[in-house]
């Protein structure tokens, strides 16, 4: 008499949890169709899980799930692909200690007009690889900001821009004026 009402608790257990599960995998879904950046979850052999955000199928094509991300990401950047799948390999070979792969994996993808900038996250379950988070940012709009603000020269870079000249012309002109003022 009472195992069946063990089983009717045991079985509406379940179908809560469920829901409960339900719930957060729409609210991850919710954050992840909403963010301007874009996240996908790579496997330890380098397939794209079903943990990643739209922009990363608006940025670089529909893809399904445990598709090889290089093969991927081929179709936007052949080099950055190449440039992926060597780095990969060399995570995938766990010679190299895991901090150095991913920092030989590519951080920047330009394709039609448009840049990206590529960050690796590694996911660990007891200490062990399990995956790897890839964050992708669109810094096209940044880029040109420091061109036009020369921002790249305070921070050593090569990306000098025009407010810099500016600046240098209306400097040596007022010099220039104030020299010949005094003579």
């Amino acid at each position: 008499c009472r195992e069946p009402r063990g089983q009717i608790m045991q079985m509406h257990k379940v179908e809560q949890r469920t829901a409960e599960l339900a719930l957060r995998n729409r609210d991850m879904r919710l954050v992840l169709d909403n963010v301007d950046q874009g996240f996908v979850i790579l496997s330890r052999q380098g397939r794209m899980t079903g943990g990643r955000s739209r922009v990363i199928s608006e940025w670089f094509g529909e893809s399904p799930d445990g598709s090889d991300f290089a093969d991927h990401i081929k179709r936007s950047s052949p080099s950055f692909a190449e440039s992926f799948g060597g780095g990969w390999m060399q995570l995938e070979e766990g010679f190299l200690p895991l901090d150095l792969c991913l920092d030989q994996l590519p951080r920047e993808l330009r394709a039609k007009s448009r840049t990206w900038s590529f960050r690796y996250l590694p996911l660990l379950q007891d200490k062990i690889l399990d995956g790897v988070l890839v964050v992708a940012t669109e810094i096209t709009e940044r880029l040109a900001h420091e061109r036009v603000w020369g921002l790249g020269c305070l921070a050593g870079g090569v990306r000098c821009g025009v407010a810099w000249n500016t600046l240098f012309l209306a400097l040596l002109t007022a010099a220039g004026t104030t020299l010949m003022g005094t003579l």
